[in-house]
This record gives C-alpha cells, sequence and structure tokens, in this order.
C-alpha cells in the first residue's frame, strides 16, 4: 500500500512540474474533467484547470472505504467492508471482523494516503482534498457496476450505478479461437476460458497446480497467459498443459465470454471480468489473488453464478480442486441459471456508456450544480450519529425522570401526612368541650 501511494506520489509531482504540460492544458479549455476517484493524483489537474469535473469509480467493492470521500453512508451492519468477502447476512462473529475491518481500512489505509496527500499539498502549494477532509469536488460520481451484482447499500444522488461500461455485445472471434472452443460441440463439451489478470500473480506453486486441473478436464480450454504472467523463471513449456489447452499471450475476452460455446471462465475475479462474465451469462470459478478480488468472487457465490477457489489450494502435486471446481460448474445447471438470471437483471435499453454520457451532459446542462449534495458531508460525525440529540433526550428524560420522582415524593408524603392525622382523630391541639 505504501509503495502504490509513493508511487502516486511521484506522479503528482512529476504532473505538477510539467508546466507545459499543464498550460497546454489550460489552452485547450476543456469544459469538463472525468477522473479516476480511486487516484488522487488526478485531483492535482482538477485543482489547476478549475472546471467541472467528474468521478469515475472503476468498482464498487471498495466503496465503503470512500464513505467520507463520497458522502456514502456506510452502514457497517451488514454492508461488507473491503477485504473481508462477506455478503450482507453476516452472523455475530462476522459482524465484529466486518466493524474492525471498517476501522481498519478507515484509521490506517486512508490515513497513509492522506500523509501523501497532505504532504504533497504543503511542498506545492496546491489545495487536494484528502479522503479525510471529506466530499470530492465533482459533481456527479459515475460507478461502473450494478446493482444485480452488488449487495444493495444507500447511496447519495449524485453517486450512480451505470453498470459496466466496458462489457458490450461481442464481435465474431478470428477463425482460429472459434474452431478451437467450437470443437468439442459435437461431443457435447463446453469450452472454457481462463484469464487471471495482469496486476497479481500465482506463485509457480499455484500456476502449476492450475495447469494439472485444467489438463486433467475433457473440455477445450483457452487460456490467456503471457510472458509477464509468469512468475520467476517459469515458462509456458515447463507448465507441461495437455492438449486440451490452447495458449495464448492476448485475447478478446468479452468477445470470448459472448461465444456461445463457452460455459465457464476461471478468473482472478478483477472487477472487469467479473462483470463481463456477468453480462454474457457466464458462470466463474474464481481464483482472488489481491486487493478487492475476494470480495468480488464472493459476489458470485452470494448470486449462484461463481465457485471461489482459494490460490493456496493450488498445488502442482494435486490439480483436483481446479478441476473438481470447473467440472460442478460445467455439469450442475443452477449455475448457468443464475449467471443468465443475473444478465436479464443487468438487461437495460441503455448501454452503459451512454447512461454515464447521460450523467456528464447533465453535468454541464446544469453547470455543476451541488443540488444531488447530500448534507453528510457537511455534519460533524458526531451529529451523524445524532449523539448530540440523544444526548440532548437523555438529560431531559432524566430531568423528566427526577421531575416526576419528586413530585411523586410530594405526593406521597402529603397523602402520609393525611392518613396519620384521620387516624389521630384530627388535629392533635384541638380538644372538643363539653357542656
Amino acid at each position: 500500500m505504501r509503495a502504490f501511494q509513493s508511487d502516486q506520489m511521484t506522479v503528482a509531482e512529476h504532473l505538477h512540474a510539467d508546466v507545459a504540460t499543464i498550460q497546454q492544458l489550460r489552452d485547450t479549455g476543456f469544459d469538463i474533467y472525468l477522473k479516476d476517484c480511486w487516484y488522487w493524483p488526478a485531483d492535482v489537474l482538477e485543482d489547476i484547470l478549475s472546471v467541472l469535473s467528474v468521478d469515475v469509480c472503476p468498482f464498487s467493492t471498495g466503496m465503503p472505504s470512500l464513505e467520507q470521500r463520497l458522502s456514502i453512508p456506510n452502514e457497517v451492519a451488514y454492508m461488507p467492508q473491503l477485504g473481508t468477502a462477506y455478503h450482507t447476512n453476516m452472523t455475530f462473529l462476522q459482524r465484529v471482523r466486518n466493524y474492525l475491518q471498517a476501522w481498519l481500512v478507515r484509521v490506517l489505509v486512508m490515513r497513509v494516503s492522506d500523509d501523501h496527500t497532505r504532504r504533497f499539498c504543503i511542498k506545492t502549494g496546491q489545495r487536494i482534498r484528502s479522503f479525510e477532509q471529506g466530499t470530492t469536488g465533482a459533481a456527479a460520481v459515475i460507478v461502473s457496476a450494478d446493482w444485480a451484482v452488488e449487495h444493495p447499500f444507500p447511496m447519495p444522488p449524485k453517486v450512480q450505478m451505470v453498470g459496466p461500461i466496458l462489457a458490450e455485445a461481442a464481435q465474431p472471434l478470428p477463425s482460429e479461437l472459434s474452431s478451437f472452443l467450437d470443437q468439442g460441440t459435437v461431443q457435447g463439451l463446453a469450452a472454457v476460458y481462463v484469464c487471471m489478470g495482469s496486476a497479481g500473480r500465482l506463485t509457480q506453486t499455484q500456476l502449476h497446480g492450475m495447469a494439472q486441473g485444467l489438463s486433467a478436464l475433457p473440455n477445450p480450454v483457452l487460456w490467456k497467459l503471457s510472458k509477464i504472467d509468469l512468475p520467476g523463471n517459469t515458462t509456458k513449456e515447463s507448465l507441461g498443459v495437455g492438449s486440451n489447452i490452447k495458449v495464448v499471450d492476448w485475447a478478446p475476452q468479452n468477445d470470448i465470454l459472448g461465444h456461445a460455446a463457452v460455459k465457464a471462465f476461471v478468473t482472478h475475479a478483477g472487477s472487469n471480468g467479473l462483470y463481463e462474465a456477468a453480462f454474457h451469462g457466464k458462470p466463474v470459478v474464481s481464483v482472488p489473488i489481491m486487493n478487492e478480488q475476494p470480495d468480488n468472487a464472493a459476489k458470485a457465490v452470494y448470486h449462484g453464478f461463481g465457485i471461489t477457489v482459494l490460490p493456496s489450494k493450488l498445488d502442482p502435486m494435486n490439480g483436483k480442486p481446479i478441476q473438481e471446481a470447473v467440472t460442478r460448474l460445467l455439469h450442475d445447471p443452477a449455475f448457468l441459471a443464475n449467471a443468465q438470471q443475473v444478465q436479464k437483471r443487468m438487461s437495460n435499453p441503455r448501454t452503459p456508456a451512454e447512461r454515464a454520457a447521460d450523467i456528464v451532459e447533465q453535468v454541464l446542462a446544469t453547470n455543476g450544480e451541488d443540488y444531488l449534495e447530500t448534507r453528510q458531508s457537511k455534519l460533524y460525525w458526531w451529529q451523524l450519529a445524532l449523539l448530540d440529540v440523544k444526548l440532548f433526550l437523555g438529560v431531559a428524560l432524566s430531568l423528566l425522570l427526577c421531575f416526576a420522582g419528586l413530585v411523586l415524593y410530594l405526593a406521597l408524603t402529603v397523602l402520609l401526612i393525611a392518613l396519620h392525622w384521620a387516624r389521630s382523630g384530627g388535629a392533635p391541639n384541638c380538644k372538643r368541650k363539653t357542656s
């Protein structure tokens, strides 16, 4: 995390020092600026250009971490926090860990980021909102996600999910790929697509375990595996993959997942890959490696279109975890049915890109008015928790109870005196005169 933030600090410093590029951007006269809400160096240009801006959130899993920046209510009681891999129906102990995880991310992870932004602002004199300081200056936030996959949680009106922007209708595949994927259809064998992303890598041991499990399948397997995906001195040849596997350096993933013969996707559960699979109604075997991937994998399991295999289960001496997971995925019709149900939920006459464009146009038309901004960012934490209201009501109730107790005490005292007077036959100093 510190290395990642250090890299961002370097980018921000270089951007600030690049006077020629900044002047060129100013001279261009942009009307609006779209930026990644997770990448704080992008805020440097927002401050420099002083134009309307729209934040783009490439995935929603980490959004609880952005509760202050995006004014999102973080309902820890049922909203899974980043890195927990929970769903909304948590046990007591899971809610305990979920609560602690929320504080861990807020205090440690966000503080690391804020430390870099503060040092940058002191050094350069620029104004950049930190995560601690709260709401982004963006007029709207576009989230590349869909409620068909996400756990329901409250969002302010300025934050809008538009669906997976990168997913689209599949285009025809090159004949070499389509013929390979279709070769098993005569025998009733579905094709399997494998891609473990580019940000993280399996270890040498784990990669050999995956190769063994995939090689044991009777199905044709298309495996996107480039040199940068290989750890250490591992080579494609050293993996010893079976004849059922075709290894390629690059593959048109969206089009492959939209191919009719492909019925399973082995993935690292990155946000883009998971949503492309959901968009095309394909079940997944998730092997999460890092960051939000375990949380994404948990969503696929929750919605019934995925199985998770932990990387630690991959062993070159035993490829069964992957083999059994893919076999189960292909032979249990519930996984495909659930994936297709998620696909139906995502169906919309307007594409995610069109919906995102609508938001940008609305911001331009309204000149970035903050009429969609909630009051959350303008209240202190104790006001959001209603501690002042609860304290006032507690004190008022205490005073009311004290007053009621005093009245009751006085009433009982008067009653006891009256009873005592009645039993004694009247006032003790008054004697009846007799003639």
